[in-house]
């Protein structure tokens, strides 16, 4: 065609005449012309990628040239390389060269689409483009690296009075702040051995090698699904139950641990506390 016609105008065939030779043309054949195909801005210099969209259904070619001057001024097209078409998905079409190319040459790609019509004839539409090789587009910088969470922190806002028969019968019922989503963890040791460095998310009994541990009298903990208060249930033990039952009076340290969900890990303020019955 003498011009490109803009995306959306309709390219048709007609015949030179009407029926039994009557003037008037008779359209043959027609299709929406949709700018296609196109090529990807990395299918530049250096690369071997050849890449880009087509109109869904059609068939696709592809390669490059040399715009060369001949002995006697005219252009001539030399050194022509085809491209390998190994990814037809929908509208997007990829393959790659033999050769990376080169700053100056000219990339191409062509579809086309046969249409069979009544008669035995058919009906060919072929679309091509050109652009000269150019440079490879710069990479997008990365992401900026996700903000780093605050420290973890918190406190221990309510540490109620409480006897031994409260703790037997119903618990102990603290509220502890956090800054942050993870767990607050609470034992309460007797105050007679070894204290563990940290309170145990299991409630199990740690173990020392050179003194005997401190005996866990009670166990709790609580998830926290944002920064704010929990409320931690503060529970007997069964080997504490046996102590408690019939002790008229104990001194026990009360250990609170928060963990974030990112893994971070921090203690509060031990608290001594004296328990009557």
């Amino acid at each position: 065609m003498a011009s490109i016609p803009a995306p959306g105008d309709v390219v048709s065939l007609e015949s030179p005449t009407g029926p039994h030779g009557h003037p008037g043309g008779k359209i043959v054949g027609s299709f929406v012309y949709d700018g296609l195909p196109s090529i990807d801005p990395t299918v530049c210099a250096g690369s071997v990628n050849f890449s880009g969209q087509r109109s869904a259904g059609q068939t696709i070619q592809g390669g490059y040239f040399w715009d060369m001057v001949g002995p006697y001024g005219e252009f001539e097209r030399g050194n022509p390389g085809q491209a390998q078409i190994t990814l037809l998905s929908g509208s997007a079409f990829g393959g790659s060269f033999l050769t990376p190319l080169v700053l100056g040459e000219t990339v191409w790609a062509s579809e086309s689409l046969e249409t069979p019509l009544a008669g035995g004839a058919v009906f060919t539409y072929e679309s091509r483009t050109e652009r000269p090789v150019g440079a490879c587009p710069v990479p997008p910088s990365p992401p900026p690296p996700p903000p780093r969470p605050p420290a973890l922190s918190g406190s221990i806002l309510k540490l109620a009075r409480t006897t031994i028969h409260k703790l037997l019968t119903s618990g102990w019922l603290t509220q502890v702040t956090i800054n942050q989503p993870g767990t607050v963890t609470e034992d309460l040791y007797l105050q007679d051995g070894t204290l563990p460095a940290f309170a145990s998310s299991t409630g199990k009994r740690h173990r020392h090698k050179r003194k005997p541990p401190a005996l866990l009298l009670a166990h709790g903990s609580a998830t926290a699904k944002s920064a704010g208060t929990v409320n931690v249930l503060i529970r007997v033990t069964a080997k504490g139950r046996k102590v408690l039952r019939h002790a008229r009076h104990v001194k026990a340290v009360l250990i609170t641990t928060l963990r974030s969900t990112s893994g971070a890990k921090l203690n509060l303020e031990r608290r001594t506390v004296s328990l009557h019955r």
